[in-house]
């Protein structure tokens, strides 16, 4: 998938609980309808176009809890959104990227192909590392017919590899990263570099802080010569979203000056305290569901329930207190800003967002109608988003860039 498009992909930006129920507003000129997730009981609430969707659970005075900052003091940084545009148009420009062989004698350097075989094994003899993990450390492979496989296609500098080592308390373990170390290197040349993997390294704890030294060979190295974007090129790109370099840069700017936004007033806001028994059903909802996957249709005794609620309860209030600040977040910028969203509107959204990404809902999810993508989300999550994306568009006229 073309990375602008995932700019647009369903967030789940937060796990949200709704209420049944409609009400009618007090000047009874517009009904407003509360929102109900989809599969709550045997009927299905209907609702007329004009209807607003609304969730009961944030109809309260929301700055009672939350400090929001204003928008008019929100400024964005046009620095910063220059270096975003240039990274969408670096991918967009290596989308359409030549890949050129290079000259025998010719030194790799930064932003090269580098077609690599390699082998990791212990830098520290007294340090055992198990055959499983030196296997994933290296990619020298053979076929039945005792053909070496293809090497690792590597563009240097992009980050993929281990990084640079720099520490303090363990000087003797600095090392440069190890598409760094590939630097100068050419093709049919065989180097050994060391590298050592972070200390908080996710993919395996046994390598967290360990020294590695890998053999390797670059088979081969290729430029990457990237053209200048041209109108074409943004058609192809972004399937005729956008038919010229202009129209697609002013886009890619006002998305990240309100995704820029919203992070500046996220984090410039703050909680006084929560409603508690909302709190106290979105820890419920944490741990139940916690215990729904893990357990699945295994019976529990009320003290196994019990128990297990007391073990997660910290990890599911930590939770609830952060799904309602990102919420009052929301709401009290729905408020300021006027948003809000018809059952029309809503039908609408829906239609366009399964129409747009059906591939992916029905690759991940396995959801293939739009009655599956409300089903599975709720109706509640998806209203919330779709208003969420209504507020990015008018975000950006309300900030400074500066």
């Amino acid at each position: 998938m073309k990375r602008f498009v995932t700019l647009l992909l369903l967030a789940g930006l937060l796990t949200t609980f709704a209420s049944c129920g409609n009400e009618q507003n007090s000047n009874g000129a517009q009904s407003t309808t509360t929102v109900t997730t989809a599969g709550e009981g045997d009927s299905t609430p209907k609702y007329d176009d004009d209807d607003l969707m609304i969730s009961e659970d944030f109809q309260f005075d929301l700055s009672q809890y939350a400090t929001v900052p204003q928008l008019s003091d929100i400024k964005v940084s046009s620095k910063e959104l220059n270096a975003n545009w240039l990274s969408e148009e670096a991918a967009a420009k290596e989308y359409f990227a030549e890949y050129v062989n290079t000259e025998e004698g010719y030194a790799a350097t930064d932003g090269d192909v580098v077609n690599i075989h390699y082998k990791g094994y212990s830098a520290d003899a007294s340090v055992e590392i198990t055959e499983e993990t030196i296997a994933n450390m290296t990619n020298i492979a053979y076929d039945d017919e005792g053909n070496l496989e293809a090497g690792y296609d590597l563009t240097i500098g992009s980050g993929t590899f281990v990084g640079a080592y720099e520490s303090e308390t363990n000087p003797e373990k600095n090392n440069a990263g190890f598409e760094e170390q590939l630097i100068g290197m050419k093709a049919g040349e065989t180097r050994t570099i060391t590298v050592t993997f972070a200390d908080d390294y996710l993919n395996s704890e046994e390598l967290q802080g360990v020294v590695i030294k890998f053999d390797v060979t670059v088979n081969s190295i290729q430029n990457v010569v990237l053209p200048e974007l041209t109108d074409e090129m943004v058609s192809e790109y972004t399937s005729e979203q956008f038919t010229d370099v202009a129209s697609f840069k002013a886009y890619i700017l006002r998305y990240y000056t309100a995704q820029m936004a919203y992070e500046a007033v996220s984090e410039g806001s703050t909680f006084s305290s929560y409603p508690e028994e909302l709190l106290d059903q979105y820890i419920s909802e944490y741990v139940y569901d916690y215990i729904d996957y893990i357990y699945g249709d295994e019976k529990l005794t009320d003290e196994e329930t019990q128990t297990i609620f007391d073990e997660q309860y910290d990890d599911a209030k930590k939770n609830a207190e952060s799904t309602i600040e990102n919420r009052l977040v929301l709401e009290t910028l729905f408020e300021r800003l006027g948003i809000t969203l018809t059952y029309a509107e809503y039908k609408e959204a829906l239609t366009a967002e399964f129409e747009t990404y059906y591939f992916y809902y029905y690759y991940y999810y396995g959801l293939s109608t739009e009655a599956d993508v409300e089903d599975y989300f709720g109706m509640d999550e998806l209203v919330l988003q779709f208003k969420y994306n209504k507020m990015l568009e008018t975000l950006p006229d309300h900030v400074t860039v500066e």
